[in-house]
């Protein structure tokens, strides 16, 4: 086992430079704290881990961050891997008990002058874990894009708010699994939301997979968004608390809507909210909608 410990500003950040960090084989575990494993602003970082099953942890601007005219990226060829972003810096704005994450496949902008980069996580195979806390997993805020992409594997995604798949302030977030039986927990705003004029997806491609969430979420358009969760294939179930906000909604701001879309194209679903199992639905809003794609017997 390896072990690489950087502060700040290390493991794979460029900062006005480029900075890479390739590490070929064995089972590692990476610890930062500030703008690390894969961080990148006015210019380009990387951190490439090609085979081991690792550990990530940082505490904020991490594991593929792209902030102002920057590129961060983290890419994991293969392993069971685990990733955790927060801990650290409390999120003093809208909670006393949570904290800011900003990182797996993040990018940020400095609003209202600056726009973000290019934050990018991407993981070949293996079962992993990803945390976060507020802001991450595929999301981003104020003009740029952030993008987690999973290619295989039973994965976990969890994290509280503005995550997987979730785009605010005029920008793009991107959430992509394409295959194996996963869970994605979040509390809310969150699992394919755009907030103010952006656009959020969740996409996952196969295997039977469980969604939960509060609020807001579940294909969710908030102030003139766009949030789309699409599920492929696979049995999976979908459990929300509050019905009024979630799956297939979009809300009314600045004399027009958001468009709010939720699709499920095949496979036996369970739900807890607004959706039911081969058909279709809205919710109070007038610009959302849900397809559950009809079961057929026999179909994988």
């Amino acid at each position: 086992m390896i072990l690489n410990i950087g502060r700040n500003f290390s493991l794979g950040s460029g900062l006005f430079g480029v900075g890479i960090l390739i590490d070929e084989e064995g089972n590692d575990r990476y610890f930062g704290d500030t703008f690390v494993e894969g961080a990148g602003g006015f210019g380009v970082g990387i951190l490439s881990d090609v085979s081991g099953a690792d550990q990530y942890n940082g505490a904020l601007y991490a594991q593929g961050f792209g902030f102002v005219s920057g590129f961060g990226a983290l890419v994991d060829s293969s392993g069971n891997d685990s990733y955790y972003a927060g801990g650290k810096y409390k999120d003093i704005l809208r909670y006393k008990d949570h904290y800011i994450s900003l990182s797996q496949g993040f990018a940020y902008g400095i609003r209202p002058i600056m726009s973000g980069g290019f934050g990018f996580l991407c993981d070949f195979s293996g079962n992993d874990l990803y945390v976060t806390d507020i802001f991450g997993q595929g999301s981003s805020y104020w003009w740029g894009l952030g993008s987690l992409l999973d290619f295989s594997g039973n994965d976990k995604y969890i994290s509280y708010q503005y995550a997987q798949g979730t785009a605010t302030h005029m920008t793009l977030g991107l959430l992509l699994d394409k295959s194996g039986d996963d869970d994605y927990i979040s509390h809310g705003v969150s699992q394919g939301c755009g907030h103010d004029l952006a656009c959020g997806i969740l996409e996952d491609q196969a295997g039977n997979d469980n969604y939960l969430s509060f609020d807001l979420s579940q294909g969710a358009g908030s102030a003139n968004g766009i949030g789309i969760l699409i599920d492929y294939s696979g049995d999976d179930s979908y459990l929300v608390t509050l019905k009024s906000n979630t799956q297939g909604y979009g809300n009314p701001r600045r004399d027009y809507g958001s468009i709010g879309l939720f699709l499920d194209l095949s496979g036996r679903d369970k739900y807890l909210g607004n959706g039911e199992d081969s058909t279709w639905w809205t919710t109070l809003s007038m610009w959302g909608a849900g397809i559950d794609g009809e079961y057929k017997a026999g179909s994988k």
